[in-house]
């Protein structure tokens, strides 16, 4: 392969510019390195306005922008193996307004979520039905991220309710720099199998991002929260709680197979040992264009439950769900 330009950035070490992708994707950023000083000599580095860096094969590049607005001609220098109705077609890219959550723009949202949703029904000799669903919806630009959620669950053995819990939760994070930020978060967990009638918990917490890729996201938050309980037995509980959240997603294979793994841990100061422990784990794998399958493992701890009621609950689900 021939070499790959530096004269992207003249004599400086960073520049901003927009990568047009063949897919007609536009990632814009600042270009930390070009292909001829990365190891491999076949990507750019880009370092994006969150602080992410990423490595941008040569291969899906079709053209670069520059501040101007001007797509620059023979920013890439050809290649072997790039035929040349790339490099022709680079000349007829329409240049377009920034689209909403440009991180171009850093005042723009970027919005994406999911929703997903799954069933089951047993009508033989065997009587059993189950509903699940859940949805996550996060709006970021580069100071602000707001996320909001929740789930229910529903299931029915024999006539007997054996699952019928819901939830939800909002939360806001402010970025301080590319990794830090502090946030606040307030949730609603209404567990009627654990004879809860309603658990509220509002909270603020600082928080780390070690990872903010299409591939590849992790972060942690650490805090404290204000949790207020109401029983079926007429109990009430306040207590004040030492949180801990933990959020991981990872993408492998060129994007077949999903890997999440959420937590959070309540620790009340009195009592110190009345924890809990929320947990989801799973898959999930593409199905169709937006629409994903996933398989997924809730396992809960309460340490001081209410009398009659287990410590832990564990619940399988496999849902259908789309994404944007």
């Amino acid at each position: 392969m021939s070499g790959v330009l530096l004269a992207i950035c003249g004599t400086t070490a960073l520049c901003a510019e927009t990568l047009i992708l063949k897919n007609g994707d536009r990632i814009s950023g600042e270009i930390v390195q070009s292909s001829s000083q990365a190891q491999n000599g076949s990507f750019i580095i880009l370092k994006s306005h969150y602080g992410a860096e990423m490595n941008i094969p040569l291969a899906q590049i079709l053209a670069i922008q520059s501040d101007s607005g001007a797509v620059l001609q023979n920013r890439v220098v050809e290649a072997e193996n790039i035929p040349p109705e790339v490099a022709d077609a680079a000349d007829s890219v329409a240049l377009e307004e920034p689209a909403a959550g440009d991180p171009s723009d850093p005042k723009k949202y970027k919005w994406a979520g999911r929703i997903n949703l799954g069933a089951s029904l047993d009508d033989g000799n065997n009587q059993k039905k189950a509903l699940t669903g859940d949805f996550e919806i996060t709006g970021r630009n580069a100071k602000n991220r707001w996320i909001t959620g929740g789930d229910a669950n529903f299931a029915n053995d024999e006539g007997v309710e054996t699952e019928n819990d819901q939830s939800l939760y909002g939360e806001y994070n402010r970025f301080l720099g590319e990794k830090w930020f502090l946030g606040a978060r307030q949730d609603f967990e209404i567990d009627k199998i654990a004879q809860l009638d309603l658990r509220s918990k509002t909270g603020a917490f600082a928080g780390y991002q070690f990872y903010e890729q299409e591939d590849l996201n992790l972060k942690i938050r650490f805090g404290s929260n204000y949790i207020h309980e109401d029983f079926q037995n007429g109990d009430t509980e306040e207590d004040i709680a030492l949180a801990w959240g933990l959020n991981y997603d990872q993408t492998f294979w060129d994007n077949a197979l999903t890997l999440f793994h959420n937590h959070e841990v309540d620790a009340p100061f009195d009592p110190v040992d009345a924890f809990i422990f929320e947990s989801e784990t799973g898959i999930r794998v593409p199905v169709a264009k937006n629409l994903t399958g996933t398989a997924q493992v809730d396992f809960d701890w309460d340490n001081a439950p209410v009398p009659g009621v287990r410590e832990e609950d564990t619940s399988y689900s496999f849902k259908l769900g789309y994404e944007w």
